[in-house]
């Protein structure tokens, strides 16, 4: 799942899907999905290499976030 989101908010599938992408974005931060990505780490083992992959995705996810914030505000 964590995959998924990070394919879902990389800033070409931004690009190609803007209205769809912020939508999704909107959606994470209302419902507190960043939030619940952030506690997940918390319970991740980096020395499994499942974990290591959740961790990465997790912070794709939070900087596809980001980009949103930027675009919007610029």
């Amino acid at each position: 799942m964590l995959g998924c989101l990070a394919e879902l908010t990389e800033p070409d599938v931004v690009l190609e899907a803007e209205k769809e992408a912020g939508t999704l974005i909107e959606a994470l931060v209302e419902k507190n999905g960043l939030e619940l990505l952030v506690q997940n780490l918390q319970r991740m083992d980096e020395g499994r290499e499942e974990d290591v992959k959740g961790v990465i995705h997790t912070l794709q996810v939070s900087g596809g976030r980001e980009r949103e914030r930027e675009r919007r505000t610029a």
